[in-house]
């Protein structure tokens, strides 16, 4: 990304790149994943009874994903930064570069050092031109799923590790982490 934003500057070619890694990186890891589970099948495998419980809170899991999923896009709020990393988005979606132009006033301008680090504009940007979604949109709506998903899937992989000899409690865990999430109060708002 940086290599981009400092020497061409041009953002189609940076889709084109970034599109063409990440099919290389999915194909290895489907033939990485397709080969670890033949080699997992010779091994003893160690059966775990599935409680009640387990399923009960699973459920549960699910639930509260649900209710966060629905208040991320039913009760989004705007602050003053949609004004400045949206438009960030949309302007380098449609003239097709990044951090050259200001997003307050859309003036040609030199490089914008100060925020050129954060790739997050021109990840949306990126998920935006994909997915044949206005970067507005992209922003507002489905980033914030996308977040939240991934979040989730990597507390879910981090108490596979915590827990792998009683994986029943597994969803108890994610039931922990999702109300800390809940009333964690972690924004201002």
């Amino acid at each position: 990304y940086l290599i981009f934003v400092l020497f061409y500057n041009h953002f189609t070619p940076l889709v084109v790149v970034f599109a063409i890694l990440i099919c290389i990186v999915a194909f290895v890891s489907a033939l990485y994943a397709l080969v670890y589970s033949r080699g997992r099948g010779q091994r003893k495998k160690v059966t775990q009874e599935k409680k009640k419980s387990t399923l009960i809170l699973w459920i549960v899991f699910l639930g509260l994903l649900g209710f966060i999923l629905y208040k991320t896009l039913f009760f989004s709020y705007y602050d003053g930064d949609d004004a400045f990393y949206t438009v960030l988005s949309v302007i380098t979606d449609t003239n097709d570069n990044m951090y050259r132009s200001l997003p307050y006033t859309g003036e040609s301008a030199s490089l914008d050092k100060r925020h050129a680090f954060s790739s997050a504009p021109v990840l949306i940007s990126f998920f935006a031109r994909v997915c044949g979604v206005h970067p507005t949109v992209m922003t507002n709506t489905a980033f914030s799923f996308i977040v939240v998903i991934i979040t989730m899937i990597l507390y879910k992989l981090l108490a596979d590790c915590l827990f792998k000899k009683d994986r029943n409690l597994v969803p108890l865990f994610l039931c922990l982490i999702t109300g800390l999430y809940l009333f964690g109060n972690t924004t201002i708002y």
